[in-house]
């Protein structure tokens, strides 16, 4: 008997994985069944090949791109309050954070060399 050596291609999404011998889905795609990977909808990613769900980024993270694998931090001067951001939410005008990553508003605050007014409108050198 002659053994068969042809290759066919793994359908969109999928990647061939030797240790199973058969397709998965790409890192950045779920399985929503046995014959489709989606792409993972902004603010979730998937780390590993043959995932069935997609994980929410964490606060302070974000991603903007459907398909991907590593959430982002926020910027310095913006934060993200809750998980599955697709954007990171901007301090107001004049403020700033100390650290990208930042998870809530209360972390915005006046940049060094600067004061708060009494009010807590803006921030003065």
């Amino acid at each position: 008997n002659a053994v068969s050596n042809s290759c066919e291609a793994c359908p969109d999404g999928f990647v061939f994985v030797d240790a199973v011998g058969s397709c998965l889905c790409d890192s950045g795609y779920y399985a929503d069944s046995s014959t489709s990977c989606i792409a993972c909808p902004v603010g979730s990613i998937s780390k590993q090949v043959g995932s069935t769900a997609c994980e929410a980024c964490p606060e302070g993270r974000y991603i903007s791109e459907v398909g991907s694998t590593q959430c982002d931090n926020c910027e310095t001067g913006s934060y993200a309050n809750s998980p599955g951001m697709e954007n990171c939410t901007n301090c107001r005008a004049g403020f700033t954070t100390l650290f990208p990553g930042a998870i809530n508003k209360e972390d915005c605050i006046c940049p060094e060399g600067y004061l708060l007014r009494l009010d807590g409108s803006a921030c003065d050198p």
